[in-house]
């Protein structure tokens, strides 16, 4: 029940946290609700969550968040959208690539590489664009041993 706008925003992160420890559909779904709330440490605290829940409009969040105007937020939306498990938003997370933010290039780059094959191809085809930014962060990410990259995309 406090999962809504009208709650002050640093308890409504409390309540996230607490909607995802309790992992009910309820309370994803109005988690999922709150992906555009007008303060961006909420909506960074709904995307981390998004993590543990796979739906269409936790994809559709998902997908918004990775185009929010805060970094914190899309790197978020981006290290949340592989553990996720939400594989149509692999284009999304390849976009993130050519961020103006290197951390959301990197969270980006990991979690295509979580992706597995079609992450992994987007990683490749990225290395051979005129963005030399996302195409350092492909490569670097992209030679990660799995074990490497998985305690470094488990680090949020």
């Amino acid at each position: 029940a406090r999962l809504n706008a009208g709650t002050r925003g640093a308890d409504l992160v409390f309540y996230i946290r607490a909607g995802e420890a309790v992992r009910t559909v309820a309370a994803f779904n109005a988690i999922c609700r709150l992906s555009d709330h007008p303060g961006w440490e909420v909506r960074a605290a709904v995307a981390r969550a998004l993590r543990l829940f796979r739906s269409e409009d936790a994809t559709e969040a998902l997908r918004a968040l990775l185009r929010d105007e805060d970094w914190r937020v899309r790197a978020k939306a981006a290290a949340s959208a592989a553990t996720a498990g939400a594989a149509d938003l692999v284009p999304n997370v390849a976009d993130a690539l050519h961020d103006d933010q290197w951390w959301v290039r990197y969270r980006a780059a990991l979690a295509l590489a979580r992706f597995g094959v079609p992450g992994r191809a987007e990683l490749t085809l990225v290395r051979t664009t005129g963005d030399r930014f996302a195409s350092d962060m492909a490569t670097m990410v992209g030679g990660l041993a799995d074990g490497a990259l998985a305690e470094l995309a488990d680090a949020q």
